[in-house]
């Protein structure tokens, strides 16, 4: 028997990404605990542990060229801009 699983109560997290980067307006990009945070405190993240579908959702935006780094490497290395 298989469960029915049951629609989240957000958006996927590739739209909360882009929609917090957006939403925080930073210059140089946005880091990804920054994005993390918002992403908390603006939806209702029901999953085990959201950081790390975070990490995995920018990762696979960065390869198919949704996101950008903001630098590659130096100061600001773990930021990340829509493209």
């Amino acid at each position: 028997m298989t469960k029915s699983k049951t629609p989240a109560a957000h958006p996927g997290f590739t739209k909360m990404i882009t929609e917090a980067i957006v939403a925080l307006k930073s210059r140089t990009g946005s880091s990804r605990a920054a994005i993390l945070k918002y992403i908390i405190a603006t939806y209702k993240v029901d999953a085990a542990n959201p950081a790390i579908n975070v990490r995995i959702s920018l990762k696979r935006m960065v390869e198919s060229g949704a996101l950008k780094m903001a630098r590659e490497s130096g100061k600001g290395a773990g930021c990340y801009r829509v493209v």
